[in-house]
């Protein structure tokens, strides 16, 4: 089994784990029992994504149809997403726009991080070409729309303001007071 890290503003970040079955990577759908027990994360293989997306396929090519994954983990859902709109961009500004077009929630933070790091590096092999100002903007729109945050005690107005450009309440893991 492989364990590798990626850096995110300074800050390693562990890679879901991996096995070489048959010379092909096959994720694990876990980071650690601990985090079973204590939050249920458990990551959806890819074969799942794929043909839960295939039901969705021509809404997920529309560079401006929104969505929102509110348990996202470290992005599966949203990098799969994420790329069929690619297939549908043109330009950088239509990259952009399917960028700002979908929103994850996790309740952890490594997540998240892993979770806007996935997106940005899709972003920038899509568009090589982009300029810092580009890719800035890209990084901006990931610090909002990809967030940390308990989905199940937000309230449809939180979302609403939060989809219009505002922020969500601050997140306090009560579950870690109680230890």
């Amino acid at each position: 089994m492989k364990h590798a890290t990626n850096t995110y503003n300074g800050t390693d970040i562990p890679n879901i784990k991996t096995m070489e079955l048959c010379g092909r990577k096959r994720m694990k759908q876990i980071k650690s029992k601990e985090r079973v027990n204590k939050f249920a994360e458990v990551f959806t293989a890819p074969r799942e994504v794929k043909a839960m997306c295939d039901l969705v396929d021509e809404e997920c090519r529309r560079i401006d149809s929104t969505f929102l994954e509110p348990a996202c983990g470290t992005g599966n859902f949203l990098v799969e997403i994420l790329e069929r709109k690619f297939s549908s961009c043109k330009t950088i500004d239509d990259g952009l726009t399917a960028l700002s077009s979908i929103y994850g929630i996790d309740i952890q933070g490594d997540n998240v991080l892993e979770t806007r790091e996935r997106l940005l590096k899709m972003f920038v092999q899509r568009f090589p070409y982009a300029s810092m100002m580009m890719i800035s903007a890209a990084k901006l729109i990931l610090a909002h729309n990809i967030a940390q945050n308990n989905f199940l005690e937000l309230s449809p107005h939180d979302i609403d303001i939060w989809a219009q450009g505002g922020v969500l309440p601050v997140y306090k893991d009560t579950k870690m007071d109680k230890e």
